[in-house]
Formats: structure tokens, C-alpha cells, sequence
């Protein structure tokens, strides 16, 4: 038997949506709807990026560095950089059940 759907629509998540997808007991897909709106963030988010305006975390440094702009071709690099950053020196690697509820 295959697995249920759990839809992301922004409203209706349960805790047992989130138990199941976490045990693999179901899949996760995105409504329609809420994938329009995330292509539009995305999309302003990378007019903002290649802009000559600084727009702080997108094509700025963090904290300190926040007035530093970044080139355009280092952009990418910044958001990887930034998310590697945040993934080191936790401690172990959480529970398969654990890393997909999250």
C-alpha cells in the first residue's frame, strides 16, 4: 500500500501528518497554490540579489559584514556558505525520524 500524501497548504498540518511523514508513513507534495507564491519569492528574491541595492543577508554579509556587498557572481556562494555555516558543530547527526519531522 502506498504511503498517504500530506499536502502543505499553509493551513492545515497536524501533528499525526507530522509523526507520519517523519516514519515514512506518508509522502509530502506542496498545494499548487502555496508553490505559485514560493516561485514569486524566489523570483524577488532574485531580482533583489542581482540588484545594486544592498539587501542585508541577500547580497550583504551577516551582522558585522552586513554593510559588505557581495558580487553578483558570489551570491550563490554566500546562501551555501551561510547554511553550511549554521550545519557545523552541533553534535550528532539526529535520528532519520527526527531530521524528517524537521
Amino acid at each position: 500500500m502506498a504511503p498517504r500524501m500530506v499536502t502543505l497548504d499553509g493551513k492545515t498540518l497536524a501533528l499525526q501528518d507530522v509523526f507520519d511523514v517523519a516514519h515514512g508513513l506518508a509522502r509530502v507534495t506542496v498545494a499548487p497554490a502555496v508553490r505559485a507564491r514560493l516561485v514569486r519569492a524566489r523570483a524577488h528574491v532574485e531580482v533583489l540579489a542581482a540588484g545594486s541595492e544592498p539587501h542585508y543577508g541577500i547580497n550583504t554579509g551577516f551582522g558585522a559584514l552586513a554593510e559588505v556587498k557581495i558580487p553578483p557572481d558570489k551570491v550563490g556562494l554566500l546562501q551555501t556558505n551561510l547554511i553550511l555555516s549554521h550545519a557545523v558543530g552541533v553534535g550528532d547527526p539526529l535520528p532519520a525520524p527526527e531530521a524528517r519531522a524537521l
